[in-house]
């Protein structure tokens, strides 16, 4: 999910630095202790005199220290009305050190006893900290000796007794950091309090300057406070707003903290948008004017569009700042809510939410997001998809805790959860499925694409399916979702509806039910149902399978197995390079080749009834399932205890019963293609061959059929008839048939 911390940086910042007009604020505030040594001004310039001075000069002085100086070029006063006039006025008021002085300029100040109010007609400049022996106002424009805070106004009135000065006239101002107007002010000297009425307007200096507009300020000197109402923050790429913003300031007048309130916000303007809201916010300030610190509280909303669209929410963020204002790390709290949206439809990015009770962000370089950090619940979601694996479904991940790390892009690189880890997936007409592990690890690539998750440590896996209920164990599992598989290692091993597989490794496709198991691979078939009409595979028993490397669609339905494979059913064995099995069907394909046949054993009984082995083996077995054939193909060869016939093609005919126990018993054998019969009575070859158990009666036909007496010669007819364990040969052709007895060597 990435995140961008410059975003965030600029907010905090641009909102401090839009406040050092208040710093301004104070400076008049504090310095206006000149107003008050000006009160008793009229009786010093001798207004009763009623007369005019040209070159009018006052200073005072205590304890050898010059406290302020009046000059003006001319002193008037009048008998009617009492009023004075000064014109040219330059008043100074000195500092401690007497290196830095605030001065007053005016052409002309009219003062009315009556009242007891000093008005400016005209133009007043104020320059406070200006150099001590300047005599002359400060050019605005000038650098070096130009003074700290420089004020210009007019129609400024004081009343001395009441200690209200106030105009309604323009301000101007200007620091080293800003400069601005504000329509209208009041200054309460006897409450320290100054107001500025409306229309605060404000622009800051920098590479990105600020213009700021406040409706309306009020400065409080003993509380050494300021509060600013309706304040708006514009930049080139971006606006801050609130409601109310309170700014404190330390006794150097540098800003201690300060308090947006009401609706604060901050909003991007360039081609990847951001906001940020909260109700509340506060700052705290270095001694060197710098941010150090800045919670916003009360529900706080923070999004950006773009490429890389995010979402976040919590009740309470904070923000902690190193030198130079350098973010360092961000604490969300209580319901934290941070999302990564797909940016488009047919974008590769998935989308991820995470919910935590605390989640602490780690910042490089005040603006690269590099790690993330969960305390108390979480949840990582991996939501649906417009497009794409995880199209409609959506994955949720807990764990007891949570560790992320980032790409220098700021996209999510990894997501580490653990102890408890679990996973959930669900969609519209599926089952759950879920996993359990101690450790999940979820990996991204450059595009923000989930790439992989990674389960360590006793894997669990479980989904519901028609019949029962899927399972899968390991020490762990990696899914890629791209192809929705899991990889399976560590003792793995796979169950459902009565199978079992265990292997090396397991591969499994959990949309498929495809299953690829590599590596001692065991599969076990449980739960069948006993087959009435016999067969190889008919009795009621489990169907076990071994071989190096097995692939499976349908979670096994149809199975093949490969190198060294060996199936067997009680005591019914197949053995082969390969085997296919079909489990719903219970029929087997069994393939090898010449060095490799295909080898499986039956039973007969031998002349005394009892059950003997019968080996075929072949290049191929076709096993049906649903009959009591097996059929097998390519250099076939069957060994009884005293028989061996060798054939291209053999069918055998198995006994219809269903058996608990015990190899399956050959009822019939049809053999054709080169059929070869040998015994220790004789040698008989043929194309086709049809031997009947229970009888021992063989009836080989076809080629024409012959028997092979070294002594007697050979013996031929349409069809030549031999029993197990007996010298007769019955001969049949035409109408002729004749028995003969036989000793036939090799």
């Amino acid at each position: 999910m990435p995140v961008n911390v410059s975003r965030l940086r600029w907010w905090f910042a641009a909102g401090a630095v839009s406040l050092v007009v208040v710093v301004a604020g104070f400076y008049i505030a504090g310095k206006l202790r000149a107003v008050r040594e000006l009160r008793g001004l009229p009786d010093k310039l001798g207004v009763e005199i009623q007369q005019s001075t040209e070159g009018f000069s006052l200073s005072k002085s205590e304890g050898g220290r010059t406290l302020f100086t009046v000059r003006a070029s001319k002193a008037i006063s009048y008998k009617k009305g009492g009023k004075a006039e000064l014109h040219d006025v330059d008043i100074v008021v000195y500092g401690r050190k007497e290196n830095r002085a605030d001065r007053i300029y005016g052409k002309h100040f009219e003062y009315d006893p009556q009242t007891s109010t000093a008005l400016a007609r005209g133009e007043v400049q104020i320059d406070l900290e200006a150099p001590a022996d300047a005599t002359k106002p400060a050019d605005p424009g000038a650098q070096g000796g130009s003074p700290a805070i420089l004020l210009k106004t007019a129609g400024l009135a004081f009343n001395h007794k009441t200690g209200q000065a106030s105009t309604s006239q323009v301000i101007e101002f200007r620091i080293p950091q800003a400069s601005g107007t504000a329509e209208g002010a009041a200054y309460d000297a006897n409450q320290k309090v100054l107001t500025l009425e409306k229309n605060v307007n404000v622009t800051m200096t920098g590479d990105d300057p600020a213009h700021i507009i406040a409706g309306h300020g009020v400065i409080l000197a003993e509380q050494r406070k300021a509060v600013f109402d309706r304040v708006r923050v514009e930049q080139k790429s971006r606006n801050i707003e609130a409601e109310r913003v309170e700014v404190f300031l330390r006794d150097d007048n540098t800003v201690e903290r300060v308090i947006a309130s009401g609706s604060v916000s901050a909003e991007g303007t360039g081609a990847s948008q951001a906001s940020i809201r909260a109700p509340r916010a506060e700052f705290t300030m270095n001694a060197s004017n710098r941010l150090r610190s800045a919670v916003l509280t009360g529900g706080v909303e923070a999004y950006t569009r773009g490429e890389q669209p995010v979402e976040a929410s919590a009740q309470r963020m904070s923000f902690d700042f190193g030198a130079n204002s350098t973010l360092r790390t961000i604490r969300a709290m209580e319901n934290v809510r941070i999302r990564q949206a797909q940016a488009s439809r047919g974008s590769s990015q998935q989308p991820v939410e995470l919910a935590a009770d605390v989640v602490n962000f780690k910042v490089s370089n005040g603006r690269t997001l590099t790690a993330a950090e969960t305390e108390g619940r979480a949840q990582v979601a991996f939501l649906p998809q417009q497009d794409g694996p995880q199209k409609g479904a959506t994955t949720i991940i807990t764990a007891d805790r949570f560790v992320a790390s980032f790409a220098a892009q700021g996209t999510l690189s990894r997501i580490v959860g653990a102890p408890n880890a679990r996973i959930v997936s669900s969609g519209a007409g599926q089952p759950d499925r879920t996993s359990t592990s101690r450790e999940v690890i979820a990996s991204f690539d450059r595009k923000g694409q989930l790439a992989s998750i990674l389960q360590e440590g006793n894997f669990e896996y479980r989904e519901k399916t028609l019949n029962g209920e899927r399972v899968a164990y390991a020490a762990r599992a990696s899914y890629a979702p791209q192809s929705e598989t899991f990889t399976l290692s560590g003792a793995p091993r796979v169950a459902a509806e009565g199978l079992t597989v265990t292997a090396n490794s397991i591969r499994y496709g959990q949309k498929s039910g495809e299953l690829e198991a590599t590596g001692n691979v065991k599969t076990s078939y449980s739960n069948l149902k006993p087959n009435a009409s016999g067969g190889m595979l008919a009795s009621g028993d489990p169907v076990h399978v071994t071989a190096q490397r097995v692939t499976a669609d349908n979670m096994a339905r149809t199975a093949r197995y490969s190198g060294k494979a060996r199936l067997w059913q009680g005591a019914n064995i197949v053995q082969a390079p390969a085997i296919i099995f079909d489990h719903s069907k219970r029929s087997a394909i069994a393939e090898g080749d010449a060095r490799n046949p295909v080898s499986t054993v039956f039973v007969q009984p031998d002349a005394k009834g009892k059950l003997v082995p019968v080996t075929i083996k072949g290049r191929r077995l076709v096993y049906e399932g649903s009959g009591n054939t097996v059929r097998f193909e390519g250099g076939v060869t069957i060994r009884a205890a005293d028989v061996t016939t060798t054939a291209g093609v053999v069918t055998a005919y198995l006994a219809n019963a269903s058996r608990e126990a015990g190899p399956s018993q050959i009822e019939r054998i049809v053999a054709e293609k080169g059929v070869v019969v040998e015994d220790a009575l004789r040698r008989a070859k043929g194309e086709k061959l049809v031997y009947t158990a229970p009888e021992g009666k063989f009836v080989l036909s076809g080629g024409p059929p012959e028997v092979i007496d070294r002594e007697r010669g050979r013996l031929t007819g349409a069809s030549l008839t031999f029993w197990r364990g007996n010298d007769r040969v019955l001969v049949e052709g035409g109408d002729s048939r004749a028995v003969i007895t036989t000793r036939v060597s090799k």
